[in-house]
């Protein structure tokens, strides 16, 4: 996208020098002569006092960081800037220009901002909107607005990206309009747009490395990376100080729970956005982060007092206000203490008017009091606290009077919200008209959104082709080796100074001299990387963005993990003589149950010996004999019918017996935050459930591995195994933990692995867990359902890894798609069992005959006796029984085992 080489090309300057006669242009250009040599020589006088482009006094530059690239940016000049007086408006300004150019309509249009995540075509289904066409193209040149925001469904790779906003800005262009602001929220970590870019560590572990400086270098590359696809605006730094450990949208979004943290390293931050040509916009004033709302669901209320927020959330907004902020996001947030008017909400009753429609915060305090005389915008209005309180009249009246400039419009995504953004924009030009929206208030924010624009040169831009020089630039630059081997230098230092979860393989110094001079065998498989990060930093969940599968990152490359548990081993001299596969094998890919045979790894040649095959989970004296210590390194999901757990009690068991050592290097178990479902009752126990406890035991493998033995649940009896476990160091059950390696084959992503345990009960009935795609214990159904209304998703199984031969092999399958139930809710939920309930209930009526719970076995065991423990959920499911009536028979069961466990425990509860 080329920048114009000077502005005597440009619309405003060719528009006003059309209107002069020619003596007077001649005069004038004679002075501008004069006065341009009077600065070009005052400049070379000061050469040498001018700043690095690193912006910060003593600080490193941050060219050994971002690469050379062939784009042009406005550099941000730290303080000195705040000293130059603004220019005194002529009628030479190209921003008065074209404010006199341009209508009521165009005005309102310009301080309109909306986003076109996807596009549902002739009523089908949406999809991303990657590239510009039809009714979306002609929206965007038609209405003219100021800018768009750009999300992850937006952005596949560069070159695409790259296209889009240059189609974005060339149709606005084409309609007559003003170029665009294009903005996008790539504020690092868990909200992060462009799934090939540099994902960042977050906020909260910048802070944990103790040094502003890598808040600055982290910044520098998102806003270098957006820069390279053509945007000018990132909605960040997050300045909220999480001071409720209850809030349910801030989180590690926010940089610390002390406002002076938050102030240096959103100040920092900020500085990096700068340096790199880019407009930060500091989220969410006047402070979101003392809420247990989410204003994307809720209406959020905090009580206190302006003089309290002075003390603590205003603190980072003001220090990033003097240092020369740009751009503020407001918040939909009331504060009744400090704005006393009330307005009526959509259900009729009298609420405080929220900081986005607030004059008394937005003009008062905020450019008052707080000095800010940059551009405002709003969060977004198709949130829940708006959308559903105001009526939309009354959000742009008090929105735009109360001193908001620019409004992020609801989303575009069918012919319903295309109209609705239309109406937006004619209900904003009425009231206009008819007075109820202060003329004076649009023109102060057109004008300084024209002058931002001014600033960063994008008035000056007529050519928004792209070039093969952008494209290789994008390609090189956004995600970079050297960008994230920055990213990972980051992470280690953040890692190291904070409290993140520390894995078992990862304490060497502990664990190690219990091996030395041993002979080893492993019990582990393609998890046991040492220190692979499952913890919530490596957490892809977010509610715009979904779920990175596992082993890949958000563009879906695969990710660098660090050594196995057997490499590190062998290279600290251990002698490893064996490895005990589990279910599924030694690299993850066998199917559920296959018989798998023994085998060499093929890197250390050592033996690795299959517990699914032949020795039917329990190992031979032969096995026994070659080692002295068994070291247990993989990650377990916390279930009982899933078989690690099954594994380790019979490894525990042969080791107690010829009196051999057991050290487990402890995980984090993902459904370790509660306990669920009935407790097992010895006759039912088989190869999906051996021990008496619930389907979900809330347990660690270690936990769980001191249970079997202080329970005397092994054949030798109490305390037999001389078993040690390396803790995780700062894990808790209520640590949300999110794993970055596959368990399993079909267990694919985050959603699976909560999904599973409501999911399993329909294995070997008449309903596929959707093995054989790419979304097993997800989706559900079979072809019986076909033709039936609530059952209208469909998938078809195939034969691939992991699922060669999967239910229905190459058939339809109609059913439920569960991925659209937000994680939060399933987490929430625990075992659901209206899945099942419900899929019964519908082949019951429609298919009287038809076995829905497959066949018992020898013994008359139905498999879903086997996964639930006993013969009560079907019997229970069979007479009419509620879901909530069969959950409430399992908690006397549960609350003797919460009792039961309390001693095994490592962590806390």
């Amino acid at each position: 996208m080329n920048p114009r080489p000077g502005r005597a090309g440009g619309r405003g300057w060719r528009l006003f020098t059309g209107r002069l006669p020619g003596w007077l242009l001649l005069s004038v250009c004679f002075l501008l002569c004069v006065v341009l040599s009077a600065c070009a020589f005052g400049k070379t006088e000061k050469a040498e006092e001018e700043t690095s482009i690193s912006g910060i006094s003593g600080a490193e530059p941050i060219e050994p960081i971002l690469e050379e690239t062939d784009t042009t940016v406005a550099l941000w000049t730290g303080e000195e800037e705040q000293e130059t007086k603004p220019a005194e408006i002529t009628e030479t300004d190209p921003v008065e220009v074209l404010m006199g150019e341009m209508t009521l309509r165009d005005k309102l249009a310009q301080m309109m901002v909306p986003s076109f995540r996807k596009w549902a075509p002739d009523g089908k289904q949406p999809v991303a909107v990657t590239e510009l066409e039809g009714e979306v193209r002609e929206l965007i040149a038609g209405a003219r607005f100021g800018g768009v925001v750009l999300f992850a469904e937006n952005c596949v790779d560069a070159e695409q990206t790259l296209r889009l906003v240059s189609s974005m800005q060339t149709a606005t262009l084409e309609g007559g309009g003003v170029p665009l602001f294009v903005c996008t929220d790539q504020e690092g970590g868990r909200v992060t747009r462009l799934s090939f870019g540099t994902t960042g560590v977050g906020n909260r572990m910048l802070a944990a490395t103790g040094d502003p400086e890598n808040a600055r270098l982290m910044a520098a590359i998102h806003g270098k990376e957006i820069g390279l696809l053509g945007m000018q605006v990132d909605l960040a730094p997050v300045l909220d100080v999480n001071n409720n450990p209850a809030n349910p949208v801030i989180g590690d979004r926010s940089f610390s729970d002390d406002p002076q943290i938050v102030a240096e390293y959103g100040l920092a931050y900020m500085e990096g956005l700068h340096q790199s040509g880019i407009i930060p916009t500091l989220k969410h004033f006047p402070g979101h982060g003392n809420t247990d709302t989410d204003s994307h669901t809720g209406l959020p209320v905090i009580n206190c007092t302006y003089e309290e927020l002075r003390k603590c959330e205003l603190i980072p907004f003001q220090a990033a206000i003097d240092a020369g902020a740009e751009m503020v996001m407001t918040a939909h947030i009331q504060f009744p203490e400090i704005e006393k008017e009330t307005c009526e909400s959509l259900s009729g009753e009298k609420i405080a008017v929220p900081a986005t429609m607030s004059r008394v915060i937005l003009t008062d305090i905020l450019r008052g009091d707080m000095g800010f005389s940059g551009v405002v915008m709003s969060d977004a209005l198709d949130m829940a606290a708006v959308a559903k309180s105001f009526r939309q009249e009354d959000v742009l009246r008090m929105a735009i009077n109360a001193g908001v400039d620019l409004l992020l419009l609801p989303p575009v995504w069918d012919e319903d919200s295309l109209v609705q953004v239309q109406t937006l924009l004619d209900t904003a030009v009425s009231l206009a008209e008819s007075g109820e929206i202060e003329t004076a208030r649009i023109e102060e924010s057109v004008r300084r959104i024209l002058a931002l624009k001014q600033k960063y040169g994008l008035l000056e831009q007529t050519d928004f082709s792209v070039t093969q020089e952008q494209i290789r630039a994008a390609q090189e630059g956004v995600g970079s080796d050297a960008h994230r081997e920055t990213e990972r230098q980051i992470a280690l230092k953040a890692q190291n100074e904070t409290d993140a979860v520390i894995l078992g393989d990862e304490q060497t110094d502990t664990f190690l001299p219990l091996l030395k001079g041993k002979r080893v065998a492993l019990f582990t498989n393609q998890t046991g990387i040492v220190g692979d990060r499952t913890d919530a930093e490596r957490d892809a969940i977010t509610s715009d963005d979904g779920l990175t599968p596992f082993g890949q990152d958000r563009s879906g490359r695969e990710i660098g993990y660090g050594p196995h548990i057997l490499d590190a081993l062998q290279e600290r001299g251990i002698s490893v003589e064996a490895v005990f596969s589990p279910e599924h094998g030694f690299r993850g890919t066998a199917d559920a149950g296959e018989q798998v045979g023994d085998s060499r790894d093929g890197k250390t040649g050592v033996p690795v010996l299959s517990l699914i095959g032949p020795r039917n989970g329990h190992p031979t004296a032969e096995d026994m004999a070659r080692f002295d210590v068994l070291v247990v390194d993989l990650q377990d999901v916390g279930l009982r019918f899933y078989t690690h757990h099954i594994l380790l009690y019979y490894l525990m068991d042969a080791c107690a017996q010829s009196g051999k050592e057991v050290v487990v290097l402890d995980r984090p178990n993902p459904n370790g935050y509660y306990v669920d479902g009935p407790v097992l009752q010895k006759e039912y126990r088989s190869g999906v459930g051996q021990l008496p406890i619930p389907v979900v035991h809330g347990m660690t493998l270690g936990e769980l591995a001191r249970m079997i033995n202080g329970e005397g649940w092994l054949s030798s009896g109490r305390e037999a195994c001389r078993l040690t476990v390396i803790p995780c160091r700062n894990y808790s059950h209520r640590t949300k933990t999110s794993l970055v390696l596959s368990p399993s084959p079909n267990l694919k992503d985050m959603r699976a692995v909560y999904l599973y345990a409501s999911t399993c009960f329909f294995e070997n009935t008449v309903i596929s867990v959707g093995r054989g795609t790419t979304s097993p214990f997800e989706v559900i159904g079979c072809p019986a359902l076909k033709g039936l209304s609530s059952y209208t998703f469909s998938f078809t199984p195939v034969s691939m890894e992991g699922a060669k031969n999967p239910p229905y092999i190459n058939e339809a399958c109609y059913g439920r798609d569960l991925r659209d139930i937000p994680l939060d809710s399933i987490r929430d939920a625990g075992i659901d069992l209206t899945y099942l309930i419900e899929a019964f209930t519908t082949v019951r009526d429609a298919y009287p005959n038809v076995e829905f719970f497959g066949k018992p076995d020898g013994s008359g065991r139905y498999y879903l006796d086997l996964l639930s423990g006993s013969d009560d959920l079907r019997r229970q499911i069979i007479a009419g029984k509620s879901a909530e009536e069969i959950k409430a028979s399992w908690q006397d069961g549960i609350a003797a085992f919460l009792t039961q466990r309390r001693p095994y425990l490592l962590y806390e509860e």
